[in-house]
């Protein structure tokens, strides 16, 4: 089925100008003092385009195989229309337990075209609610391409990153 990007509330809740979408379950059950103080299993997955892990079904046995607390994808490398039928991901990811979903894509050009997305990016999936969520490090231009998310699960702070290896030389 094909996506009509015209209507403004879909932009919105899809692909809004700055590349950050929540998707919090206000109905989550809400957790116990016993829950707090369970293993918890944070993992962090450069998934070198989601789109392709999502089609694939590496997504889902990655997290079916490890059930991790939450999850930190980098390199997502799309936004939300750019996977297709972004509310089947939720959809399973909320069957899962993923009812915290946070994503931070690139909204800078890339060089030599006029498409934002498909470079950079990050997302974070999880099983407890997030706090004081923040984008990016505070550098307007940096920020533009989705590099970063910080937030608090169970009062621990996170700072989850796609920080890519680089060389000096330029071969």
């Amino acid at each position: 089925t094909a996506i009509n990007t015209d209507n403004t509330q879909w932009q919105e809740q899809w692909a809004p100008s700055d590349g950050h979408v929540q998707w919090i379950d206000t109905a989550a059950p809400q957790y116990t003092n016993d829950d707090i103080t369970a293993q918890e299993t944070h993992m962090a997955w450069n998934v070198n385009s989601l789109n392709k892990r999502w089609e694939s079904g590496e997504l889902v046995d990655m997290l079916l195989t490890h059930n991790p607390t939450s999850i930190s994808l980098s390199e997502i490398r799309c936004d939300l229309a750019g996977l297709g039928s972004p509310w089947e991901l939720r959809h399973t990811l909320n069957a899962m337990g993923y009812r915290n979903i946070i994503w931070n894509w690139c909204v800078a050009p890339k060089i030599q075209s006029t498409k934002t997305s498909g470079n950079f990016g990050i997302a974070v999936f999880s099983k407890k609610p997030i706090a004081n969520i923040s984008f990016g490090v505070g550098n307007k231009a940096l920020d533009r391409e989705g590099r970063t998310i910080t937030g608090t699960i169970n009062n621990k702070t996170f700072i989850w990153s796609y920080t890519p290896c680089s060389r000096s030389d330029p071969t």
